[in-house]
């Protein structure tokens, strides 16, 4: 069995293809391409579909997190079929004004159980996909022969990577950074489980070759007050730039843009990290002569992570304010200090926003970027927290790989994050599985067909057996009447049959209706006068004793003077008679029994 995973970055595409099943899976092949263009990426795709996939291969491919909206949740509901029956309709206020939850496709993981209040509830990781992203990274695989099996986003496709090659540790709580381009993905595990993800924007990521220096600016507190923005409108946390921020006289008051701060997840000149914006709010600064209050955003009643306490985890008097800025004004810092200062910032933030106050145990570093040790020394000296090099535990070239190969492990139910993007319109089945479907409908309809006629098949026959057991019941009926008429002693002669017995046929005829199935009732009065004519025809003396009409036909017993006369009333039955046919008789102390058949029925 091979199973595919196909990482799809921003500027970059990885696939790797597994052999076997399980825990036994094994890396068989890589592929790397650097793609920046739609017409790049489609390149590297239509390789990729050369040169890995075989047949009844299975594939999984990851759009970057970028994309998504990440959240978190505090449901009160413990049991999983109440937290999938309210998730949709309780996470529609976490998304963006501009989307609904019909325009995305939501997946979630329950990250474990809290308690509040001495109430279990239940945090939940979401992750929100817009319709349209799915749609265009869709069309652009299956255009380069690809029909991804799943959708995932590329962050819980790299947890799954590091746990499928046995980085996470089930008794530790870790944290695990993978460094990127402008970007740095953040994952909080504990105890093996992942509690917390993000993905933020970290500009001025650096170069091999960048080792210059520019003066760091100071961030004044009146000025912050200025900037910040109305916090009901706030839809993210805000970090100031650090640009010159010149003296200004107090009757002075100047228009504030977007140049004037940054959005966590926001870049005013690309639209393409709308995704990364935050839950962070820094709610009402309250300002006095001596003192400043900063308040951060902590659990509310809306259950959303984190949410409003009114209460100032910091005050700060103005001294105290000024000196929280890492840098005086004039100091020359690199790029690299710079950008090293801002991740153990966000890093510290995402961990007091995720209250995740556990001991933590090692970092995990996946860098994809240069510096590697001087940014793995910086982190572990700022942090005093052992950090593990992913890098010098693999293998280098399975590096690169993880999110490629959680992905294929995903395919191979070896993940324990869950997600899948492709639900809905978006899944469209394979050939073999719609040429499969449509065999087992059409058995399917087939069997339905029959169960319908042997239904109507057994009710028809019930009808029957109903309707003869009704007539057999009322000849009987009928028979003994007659006989109670005819009694012993009388001749049995047309004339003195009961002319009501006529009658009592055609009631009986109405009540079980005719039709094709239905049995005609053959009237005793027919089969009186074929006895009748019998009689007259051979001459013999006959006396009635009992007549009766059961299942297996009819049976007659009378006097008569010996077995020789009751052999011509017999043949004289069998000769004249059109309707009766002589079965067997015998002859007994003066009594003479004969059995009949019914040849055909009569008008």
């Amino acid at each position: 069995m091979h199973t595919i995973g196909i990482e799809i970055g921003i500027n970059e595409l990885r696939a790797v293809r597994l052999q076997g099943s399980g825990k036994h899976a094994e890396v068989e092949k890589t592929l790397h391409f650097s793609a920046t263009t739609p017409k790049e990426r489609a390149q590297a795709l239509h390789q990729i579909f050369r040169q890995l996939f075989r047949k009844q291969s299975v594939c999984a491919i990851s759009i970057p997190a970028q994309k998504a909206i990440l959240r978190e949740y505090l449901s009160d509901y413990t049991q999983p079929e109440l937290i999938a029956k309210t998730i949709h309709f309780a996470s529609e206020p976490l998304l963006p004004q501009e989307l609904t939850i019909d325009d995305v496709v939501l997946c979630y993981h329950k990250a474990g159980e809290v308690e509040v209040k001495k109430e279990k509830k239940s945090r939940i990781l979401l992750a929100f996909l817009p319709k349209t992203t799915i749609a265009e990274y869709l069309q652009l695989c299956q255009e380069n022969h690809i029909d991804p099996d799943q959708i995932d986003i590329d962050i819980t496709a790299l947890f799954n990577g590091l746990k499928s090659l046995n980085c996470v540790e089930s008794e530790q709580n870790q944290i695990v950074l993978a460094l990127e381009q402008n970007v740095v993905k953040i994952l909080l595990l504990s105890k093996g489980q992942l509690v917390f993800f993000r993905c933020l924007y970290l500009p001025s990521s650096p170069s091999n070759t960048d080792a210059s220096t520019h003066p760091k600016k100071t961030r004044h507190s009146s000025r912050v007050q200025k900037q910040k923005p109305n916090p009901k409108e706030a839809t993210g946390i805000y970090e100031f730039l650090l640009e010159e921020i010149q003296p200004q006289e107090e009757e002075e008051e100047e228009e504030i843009s977007l140049e004037d701060f940054e959005i966590w997840g926001v870049e005013s000149s690309d639209d393409s990290y709308i995704a990364f914006e935050e839950d962070w709010e820094i709610a009402s600064t309250l300002e006095s002569e001596d003192s400043s209050i900063l308040y951060l955003q902590e659990m509310s009643e809306t259950n959303t992570l984190p949410a409003i306490q009114n209460e100032p985890i910091a005050v700060l008097s103005e001294e105290e304010f000024e000196a929280l800025e890492i840098y005086e004004e004039g100091d020359e810092v690199s790029a690299l200090d710079e950008y090293l200062h801002k991740l153990s910032q966000k890093l510290e933030q995402t961990i007091v926003y995720a209250q995740f106050n556990q001991e933590i145990h090692q970092i995990l570093l996946i860098n994809s970027l240069p510096q590697t040790p001087r940014i793995a020394d910086y982190l572990q000296n700022h942090f005093q927290i052992p950090l593990l090099n992913i890098e010098e535990k693999l293998a280098k070239e399975k590096v690169p790989y993880l999110t490629s190969i959680g992905l294929a492990m995903k395919e191979l139910q070896q993940d324990e994050v869950r997600f899948d993007f492709r639900q809905g319109e978006f899944r469209s089945p394979k050939r073999s599985q719609k040429i499969q479907k449509s065999f087992a409908l059409t058995l399917f309809l087939i069997f339905c067909i029959l169960f319908v006629l042997f239904q109507h098949l057994q009710q028809k026959l019930e009808f029957t057996q109903f309707q003869v057991q009704k007539s057999l019941k009322e000849q009987n009926r009928v028979y003994q009447f007659l006989f109670r008429e005819v009694a012993p002693g009388k001749p049995l002669y047309p004339e003195n049959i009961p002319a009501s017995i006529d009658d009592k046929i055609e009631e009986l005829q109405e009540q079980i209706g005719t039709g094709k199935g239905i049995p005609k009732i053959t009237s005793p009065l027919v089969i009186l006068k074929e006895l009748a004519q019998a009689k007259e025809k051979s001459k013999v003396s006959f006396q009635l004793l009992n007549l009766y009409i059961g299942q297996k036909g009819i049976q007659i017993s009378g006097k008569i003077p010996n077995n020789r006369l009751l052999g011509r009333f017999v043949r004289t039955i069998q000769k004249s008679s059109k309707i009766l046919k002589v079965t067997g008789s015998n002859f007994s102390n003066g009594v003479g029994n004969i059995n009949l058949e019914i040849q055909k029925e009569t008008e």
